[in-house]
């Protein structure tokens, strides 16, 4: 279809979430932000797409690194790498889109010619996909005890962020949200 799909990211995307990001064709990512696959540490792999889209931009020897390192990446390093197309300051993530789509409108026709040669250039196919989550699934089921006790330890930790920020953004009868609006 001739469309263009575009990720902003304004905090840190780590495992699925970054292979989120990467699913679509345009990544837009605020400086602060670090993003990275972490599933090594608990004895895993990115298995729901992140190794075939972070090849699609960097080279595969590069990827393979980053998800073998399990480190967090900041936006500005992952820009230079070439995970992230555009790289926004603090806060200015939404005005980085706009001023995206307001160029590429422009150059429409040569946007989308470029889309279609990264697809057929490297292509990705459903089979493909599927293939490797099938074999994340058959890796996941070998994994030990302490794999497992890690990862609640980390759910917990994350939990915990969350509750702690969800706490400092509430003031009085007004709750600010991470994306600094109101509710």
């Amino acid at each position: 279809m001739p469309i263009t799909t575009i990720s902003l990211v304004r905090g840190d995307a780590l495992g699925g979430g970054f292979e989120v990001a990467l699913s679509s064709q345009v990544v837009i990512a605020e400086r602060q932000v670090e993003m990275g696959f972490p599933e090594i540490l608990f004895n895993l792999f990115p298995g729901m797409g992140g190794y075939h889209l972070l090849s699609q931009r960097m080279h595969p020897g590069q990827a393979e690194k980053m998800m073998l390192d399990g480190k967090k990446y900041k936006g500005s390093e992952l820009h230079a790498m070439g995970a992230i197309d555009v790289l926004a300051e603090k806060n200015e993530g939404k005005q980085a889109v706009y001023e995206y789509v307001e160029r590429q409108s422009k150059y429409r026709n040569g946007y989308l010619a470029m889309q279609n040669v990264r697809n057929k250039v490297h292509p990705i196919s459903y089979e493909d996909l599927m293939g490797v989550c099938s074999y994340w699934v058959e890796v996941a089921m070998n994994i030990s005890e302490r794999d497992l006790k890690l990862m609640e330890r980390l759910a917990k930790a994350q939990n915990r962020l969350v509750e702690n920020e969800s706490r400092r953004n509430f003031d009085g009868n007004v709750a600010y949200l991470n994306d600094g609006t109101t509710s």
